[in-house]
């Protein structure tokens, strides 16, 4: 019993050390905060006393008043995400205006003495302790000396700051890639010189794809962030200043380059492909299924949409080498098929987190050329949607492609002039000497598109048959995924190409189911919806030759008006052909 006494005493001891030690530290921080936030207070009396009178109204400064004052609200509320703004590209501005500031106005603190300064070695929980003191001078303009700290807002930040999400963690040890900048940039910055308009736009987008990569919600408080450390390290080549006299923070021109860029990485390029609309990871929304808050065409005839969980045994960096080995074999001409199938398997966590992460064709096509061959296509949609994409194809077009080209040239051409001249037109690009399933494939999507009056252009672009993908005029084709035909015809061609998004993916498919079904995989694969132009064959192709019928819920587009979970169109043809013996074969 003496022995746990001791043990008792010995420990409250050491406590009462501890919390002793830790309160002394504390009011040395608060302290320090206090000589920084005077000496900050008496440098913006030295800048803008007198102050410089620039040209513009007072409307104009009063104006910028009110938008710092703003800026500071919604720091302070970071957490309250509002509706995104309208999809307008933003203009990626370079050197920055002049701001203006009233005589008669009491000055607003610049944002970087909203938030403290944080020190290199100090964690996120040690942040969080100060924060307790220290939160109103961190996210509320700058109170004067005499003004007691412990103020009731103060227990409120506090409360908002502890309820950030892990997505903020990222920041803790984020470090600007200044590696990855080009050598004269480099250059420059170490010189002390103002970087080119071209230099700094590169800059920014280099910055900005590298924070996207950490995080797909970046938000304005991080840009606010990372622009404050690199004008700090570099403050005479991007600081914003006139004849030397520092205007603002001093880094709000970058922070609103690195926004508007980042903004308009995160948007849909084009109305016609209509991507999931990313969820910030410090939103509310955390408990919510990541299906529930995809858009419903995204997750549309899917069984795995999105993988919760990597695969027993395996890491990020085992994923990593993996991608790495696809892509050297997809370099290979004698590459070992089953072993592409299997890596693509191991792999399909990854390809799909990219994919629902918003990552872009043209990285998606380097970081994976294999998923975009007709082995690594069928195995991603087989993963996804539980069906074989070819297999599945030719199986169907064998039970009923037969019998659909018999309704078209019995049935419809007697129905419609219309149709009848665009059938005739078909059969005269076949020939009679052209036969086999590969041309009865042919046939039936030029009929199919005849009959929902849905033109041809949505769906193949021809070009020369000496055509290589570097001469494809790309700015001519959709942006959904094409078919793109090397010949005068299909039916003449003997080599296809496959565009998504603008980018030629596949340069040299040798036959036109292969790029049909690579075509069709597309939409599925990387969360593309049927444009209008082309949703009924394509979501005829789904149910009657992909084997794709959700009982709910639509691959097209959203448009003002309603969808129905099934075409009107597409239900009258199905509904034809069962009365003209479809399943009589």
């Amino acid at each position: 019993m003496a022995a746990i006494q001791a043990l008792r005493e010995f420990i409250n001891e050491r406590l009462t050390a501890a919390a002793g030690e830790i309160f002394t530290a504390f009011e040395q921080t608060i302290v320090q905060y206090q000589e920084e936030l005077d000496r900050q207070n008496r440098l913006l009396e030295i800048t803008f006393n007198p102050p410089k009178k620039f040209h513009g109204t007072e409307l104009q400064q009063d104006h910028d008043w009110k938008e710092d004052q703003l800026f500071e609200q919604e720091t302070n509320c970071y957490l309250e995400q509002g509706e995104p703004e309208p999809p307008q590209i933003k203009e990626e501005q370079e050197e920055p205006g002049l701001l203006q500031f009233k005589e008669n106005h009491e000055e607003p603190e610049p944002p970087q003495i909203k938030e403290e300064q944080e020190e290199p070695g100090q964690s996120y929980n040690q942040r969080r302790q100060s924060d307790e003191g220290s939160s109103e001078s961190r996210l509320l303009p700058a109170p004067p000396p005499s003004m007691n700290y412990a103020s009731p807002s103060s227990s409120a930040s506090s409360s908002a700051i502890s309820c950030q999400s892990p997505a903020v963690d990222w920041m803790d040890t984020y470090q600007v890639p200044w590696r990855q900048f080009p050598e004269e940039l480099i250059q420059t910055l170490q010189r002390e010189k103002r970087p080119t308009r071209h230099m700094r736009r590169e800059m920014v987008r280099i910055v900005a794809s590298d924070m996207m990569q950490r995080s797909s919600s970046v938000s304005k408080r991080n840009s606010t962030e990372i622009a404050k450390r690199m004008v700090a390290k570099y403050p005479k080549s991007l600081q914003d200043n006139i004849e030397g006299d520092v205007i603002g923070s001093g880094y709000d021109s970058l922070v609103k380059q690195l926004q508007n860029r980042i903004e308009n990485m995160k948007r849909s390029t084009t109305p016609r492909i209509r991507k999931r609309r990313c969820q910030a990871d410090d939103s509310d929304t955390g408990d919510v299924a990541p299906e529930k808050r995809a858009a419903i065409q995204d997750t549309y005839g899917c069984i795995k949409w999105d993988v919760k969980f990597l695969p027993f045994g395996e890491t990020l960096e085992s994923q990593q080498e993996k991608q790495e080995k696809l892509r050297q074999m997809s370099q290979q001409t004698n590459a070992n098929q089953e072993v592409v199938k299997q890596l693509m398997r191991e792999t399909f966590y990854t390809q799909r987190k990219q994919v629902n992460q918003g990552k872009n064709i043209k990285d998606l096509l380097e970081g994976w050329p294999s998923w975009f061959s007709d082995l690594g296509m069928d195995v991603h949609f087989k993963e996804l949607t539980g069906l074989a994409l070819k297999e599945t194809f030719l199986q169907n077009v064998d039970k009923k492609g037969k019998q659909l080209l018999n309704f078209f040239s019995t049935v419809c051409a007697r129905k419609s002039k219309k149709f009848l001249q665009a059938a005739m037109k078909v059969k005269m690009l076949r020939g009679a000497e052209l036969s086999g399933c590969s041309e009865d494939v042919k046939e039936m999507v030029l009929l199919l598109m005849a009959y929902f009056d849905e033109s041809e252009e949505n769906m193949l672009a021809n070009v020369e048959d000496s055509c290589l993908a570097g001469q494809v005029q790309i700015d001519k084709l959709p942006l959904s995924p094409t078919i793109v035909v090397c010949g005068q015809s299909c039916f003449k061609a003997t080599r296809f190409m496959l565009s998504v998004d603008r980018v030629i993916v596949q340069e040299n498919i040798p036959s036109f189911v292969s790029s049909l079904c690579l075509m069709f995989g597309s939409y599925y694969s990387f969360n593309i919806h049927y444009p209008s132009g082309l949703a009924s064959t394509l979501e005829f192709l789904q149910r009657c030759f992909f084997s794709i019928n959700p009982e709910k819920g639509t691959k097209v587009e959203k448009s003002s008006s309603s969808c129905l979970h099934m075409n009107p169109r597409v239900l009258t043809l199905i509904q034809d052909l069962s009365e003209h013996e479809w399943w009589d074969i």
